[in-house]
């Protein structure tokens, strides 16, 4: 993923890719493309995104101001997803966004939960203008697989204008969050 996100200077490669591929359709803030028919390796990116949620997951269960979990089952399933031994889970979906910007904003958002829907959890992190959404839980929408890039048939990845708007508004929910009484 380092070769393919935001490098700095105008340099970002997946960006790229997208501009010149076929898009599948236009959505009120972007387009949809099919990361397969573009030349990605779905693989790869669903690999990279799933390692970050996990390991900061694992890593909130040592440290008691981080507080990002997947939970135990969760974690269990992605810990066998990346060590090769299962497909992704079948209670997950991830959906990628690329910010449609030259230069995205460099700043790193490291993997938190956004809010708790019935029956599922919302997580996502920034890294080089690409913004990644995981969705867990028994109770899924079920057009989230239409966007998974995973899931989807056409293996969705979406190039959006809003992606720094979304970055900004979760950098804020985070401050707030930081800014709230921690229990010990």
């Amino acid at each position: 993923m380092l070769r393919h996100g935001y490098r700095g200077r105008g340099r970002f490669r997946l960006r790229g890719t997208l501009r010149l591929a076929t898009p599948l359709g236009q959505m009120h803030d972007g387009t949809a493309y099919s990361a397969s028919t573009a030349g990605l390796d779905v693989a790869q990116i669903a690999y990279y995104a799933s390692s970050v949620f996990w390991r900061a997951s694992v890593f909130s269960s040592f440290d008691r101001d981080h507080n990002f979990s997947l939970g135990k089952c969760y974690e269990a399933d992605f810990r066998q997803y990346l060590l090769d031994h299962a497909s992704f889970p079948t209670d997950a979906a991830l959906v990628v966004q690329v910010a449609n910007v030259n230069s995205p904003l460099n700043v790193v958002w490291f993997p938190f939960s956004q809010n708790h829907a019935a029956g599922y959890h919302q997580h996502s992190f920034f890294a080089q203008g690409l913004l990644f959404w995981l969705f867990v839980g028994g109770n899924l929408i079920p057009k989230l697989d239409l966007l998974c890039i995973v899931r989807s048939k056409e293996h969705i990845i979406f190039l959006s204008d809003n992606v720094e708007r979304a970055v900004q508004s979760g950098s804020i929910d985070l401050l707030v969050d930081a800014l709230r009484p921690r229990k010990r």
